[in-house]
């Protein structure tokens, strides 16, 4: 159902992350879990410095997004200014509808969806840590912005995933021969 909200928040999370501990770049992996209605899937994010201050993040969601089919990616941007990141807002998307939120040094996410699947939710609120190299959210999605109660909720983690390391492994007719760079 919120398959993409979730990779939009774990990918805005990482960014909550990366500030908090050195810029750390890169691509994670994680997954969200609809607890109202059960469904689940993987979420895609990679983690990007585009220079000068912005922040490109790749949104890939397995499943269906709202109860919708699987969109393609997502790409935003935003910008680290001081111990804060911002999204650059995101206006009338047909999946997320308005789109903005931000991530404090300390890794505390707050992300918000005005019109969430082509209108149909007023509301979806995304809170919570993005801290070392994990990231744990909830969601909750209105019907509409005035609700006090939600239609659904769900959480959404994911891990960085490491870098490869100097060494680069060779596979040679099923013997692994490892080679190192002078």
């Amino acid at each position: 159902m919120p398959t993409r909200l979730a990779a939009l928040t774990v990918a805005l999370s990482l960014t909550g992350f990366a500030q908090a501990q050195s810029l750390t770049f890169g691509q994670f992996e994680g997954s969200w879990n609809n607890t109202t209605f059960g469904s689940t899937g993987g979420a895609s994010i990679l983690f990007e410095d585009l220079g000068g201050g912005t922040v490109g993040l790749t949104v890939d969601l397995d499943g269906g997004v709202f109860g919708q089919g699987d969109p393609g990616p997502l790409s935003v941007t935003g910008s680290l200014a001081g111990d804060v990141f911002t999204l650059n807002p995101v206006v009338g998307d047909p999946v997320y509808g308005d789109i903005s939120g931000t991530v404090d040094a300390g890794g505390t996410v707050m992300i918000d969806l005005i019109n969430a699947a082509g209108g149909g939710f007023g509301l979806v609120e995304l809170r919570g840590t993005a801290v070392g190299s994990s990231i744990s959210l909830t969601y909750d999605i209105f019907l509409s912005a005035q609700d006090t109660s939600p239609f659904a909720v769900g959480v959404i983690t994911a891990t960085l995933i490491p870098s490869p390391s100097a060494v680069a492994v060779l596979g040679l007719g099923g013997l692994a021969v490892g080679r190192r760079r002078r």
